[in-house]
């Protein structure tokens, strides 16, 4: 494993990520470790593949019927009382 020193960050940032550790009970290097993993790597663990994910988007909205002005309100107010 490797170790990487950070410099300059602001007090914000650092106030942030101690809030982000404590809600997910982890130090602040794992919650560090965790987000530069996602930035990195993607939710899933692996390498962002951007073509591949535009691909399977552009696939699954060739699949969508347009809705009309009346069924998006409906949608919209579905569950409201």
């Amino acid at each position: 494993m490797s170790t990487m020193t950070i410099r300059n960050i602001p007090e914000d940032l650092v106030d942030g990520l101690k809030k982000a550790a404590k809600l997910h009970r982890r130090s602040v290097n794992q919650q560090v470790l965790v987000l530069l993993e996602e930035a990195c790597l993607g939710k899933r663990g692996e390498v962002a593949d951007v073509e591949s994910e535009l691909r399977e988007i552009r696939e699954l909205r060739e699949g969508l019927q347009p809705m009309t002005a009346g069924e998006i309100y409906a949608a919209k107010s579905d569950g409201r009382a």
